[in-house]
């Protein structure tokens, strides 16, 4: 029981995987759904709650599954994350020329850069991107609708670096 890759361990392993009972009786590949009071897998095989609201049950060429729906709440990966310019390559350069405009009045030229920066962004999670503003790591742009990184929390291997102390320590 010591090999993690022996057959007993693979086995039990893919059991408990696909077995995962909650404690409320729900598998946890179901997907719950809090917003429709289902599950993903309800919602896309049989969808006996939209079957019982008075769709004829003997309309055999009627499909069931509620694909739009379930496609609009699954969600792969979280969604609460901010797009920041990083000083890599020509992104350091974008992001002095947005610092140097007048938001007001350079409306198109602000425009034309933030599609120029697209390449040089990152998506960074909320509580990263507060940290980071603790930090005074990030400026403001735009008139504060744009967020770009500041020198030294962007390694060009390793990427986003969210303590500087932890920036020291790689440096070492």
């Amino acid at each position: 029981m010591d090999d993690l890759a022996s057959d007993k361990a693979i086995q039990f392993y893919y059991r408990a995987l696909f077995n995962d009972i909650r404690s409320d009786g729900e598998n946890q590949m179901d997907y719950p759904v809090a917003a429709e009071h289902m599950t993903l897998f309800e919602l896309l095989s049989d969808n006996a709650k939209f079957v019982s609201k008075g769709l004829p049950a003997t309309n055999r060429f009627f499909l069931r599954q509620a694909f739009k729906t379930a496609g609009r709440l699954f969600k792969v990966f979280d969604d609460d994350t901010q797009d920041v310019i990083v000083p890599f390559g020509e992104g350091k350069e974008l992001i002095q020329q947005l610092m140097s405009l007048d938001d007001r009045w350079q409306l198109g030229q602000m425009a034309d850069l933030l599609k120029l920066a697209k390449p040089y962004t990152v998506s960074v999670y909320a509580h990263q991107v507060e940290r980071l503003l603790r930090q005074g790591a990030l400026m403001q742009l735009c008139g504060d609708a744009v967020l770009a990184l500041m020198d030294g929390y962007y390694n060009d291997e390793t990427g986003l670096i969210t303590d500087r102390m932890m920036n020291c320590f790689l440096e070492v």
